[in-house]
């Protein structure tokens, strides 16, 4: 689907009383926020519509509250949404999308659609929306509203005037004072942003061995963002550290990251290796002390039993985190039959899985096949915060 300018320029027209209708059934030029939306999905509705290629979202775990954010990733830069954790979100996720896009993108929203539940949007380029207004003037903004970081179009109450200009607003937190429009509310250009870096496939590229650490993400001229330059420009979150692969030791023990299928079946290989290395030294003890190794057996039984079973249970919460699961999860394997089944199918069959359109993390850490160097088949993740 391509967007219907056409559409909108009848539209804007206002003469074709037919276009409004036609304009409400179009899914190829704008896309509807409802209030209760998800934030991380606003950015991928609208990169539906535009195709840069480059712009997702993604919602992930912090430890300081609300207990999550949300990134918008464009062009290899992650910018934070500032959430307050309410119904204001869905607009300060509208209006930090603008930010973002600016000055390649802008959104506007469909004044018609004041008064409803959701909100429709319209992205366009910015040299389209300039055609458009030198084309037909001021009758573009009495259809399509520049979204500005006041009013909220989710929670205040505001109101047009024929020619679409904003008269007033009333804030929930404006303890009923209405506020004349200023123009200085209109959404503010954001602050210059670092370019980003392409990959360069001929230049020199670090090659980290297995085990070793491999940074991506490194500090960018604005707060609160990262550029990266990664072998495939697969953008990471950067406010949850850098990315490495994991240590042996963490491969083994640690409950934190990603692994890859493959790096899971070498860990269950690792310990069918040390059943094979404790049954021939077993046999040899046997051999030399008799009994005497017999009574200590036992207890070198029981901690070898232990040991492979807390390195199994390690290794499944990292392989749950790689599908996008929580690492609770193992809690299912015990169960008899269903456990087998999601031991064979869901841990050891099952691909990574990430959130975004374009993302190449979810919310336990980045994609090792992805982001990492090395062979694939040993392949391990985690973000160094």
């Amino acid at each position: 689907m391509t967007m219907n300018i056409e559409l909108l320029k009848r539209v804007i027209e206002g003469s074709d009383v037919s276009a409004a209708d036609e304009f409400w059934d179009d899914q190829a030029t704008r896309f509807w926020v409802d209030w209760r939306e998800e934030d991380d999905n606003i950015p991928r509705y609208c990169e539906e519509l535009i195709k840069t290629g480059s712009l997702s979202g993604i919602v992930y775990n912090i430890e300081e509250e609300p207990g999550f954010a949300v990134d918008i990733l464009y062009k290899g830069v992650a910018t934070r949404v500032p959430l307050i954790e309410g119904p204001e979100d869905r607009h300060i996720t509208l209006v930090t999308l603008n930010k973002v896009l600016n000055p390649d993108y802008e959104l506007r929203y469909y004044i018609p659609s004041h008064g409803s539940d959701g909100a429709a949007i319209v992205p366009l380029p910015m040299r389209v929306w300039e055609e458009l207004e030198a084309e037909f003037g001021p009758k573009v903004a009495k259809q399509f509203y520049r979204i500005a970081d006041k009013p909220n179009i989710f929670t205040d109450r505001y109101s047009f005037d024929e020619d679409g200009s904003l008269l007033s607003y009333e804030s929930d937190d404006d303890d009923g004072e209405e506020e004349d429009y200023d123009e200085e509310d209109e959404l503010a250009p954001p602050a210059p942003r670092s370019p980003f870096v392409p990959y360069n496939s001929s230049a020199p590229r670090p090659v980290t061995p297995f085990l070793n650490s491999y940074n991506t993400a490194t500090p960018s001229s604005q707060p609160g963002t990262f550029d990266y330059a990664s072998p495939n420009s697969a953008p990471v979150i950067a406010d949850r550290g850098q990315v490495r692969t994991l240590t042996l030791f963490e491969l083994l023990f640690s409950f934190h990251g990603r692994i890859s299928r493959g790096a899971w079946w070498f860990t269950n290989l690792f310990q069918l290796g040390m059943c094979v290395v404790y049954v021939a030294l077993a046999t040899v003890l046997h051999s030399m002390f008799g009994r005497a190794w017999d009574a200590a057996s036992f207890p070198a039984m029981a901690g070898l039993i232990i040991l492979l079973c807390y390195i199994q249970t390690a290794a499944a919460a990292k392989r749950f985190h790689d599908i996008d699961a929580s690492g609770w999860s193992v809690t299912m394997l015990p169960i008899p039959i269903i456990g087998a089944l999601i031991w064979f199918i869901g841990l050891g069959c099952l691909p990574g899985k990430n959130v975004g359109t374009n993302g190449s993390n979810n919310h336990y850490g980045p994609d090792p096949l992805q982001t990492l160097p090395g062979p694939a088949f040993v392949r391990t993740a985690r973000w160094d915060a």
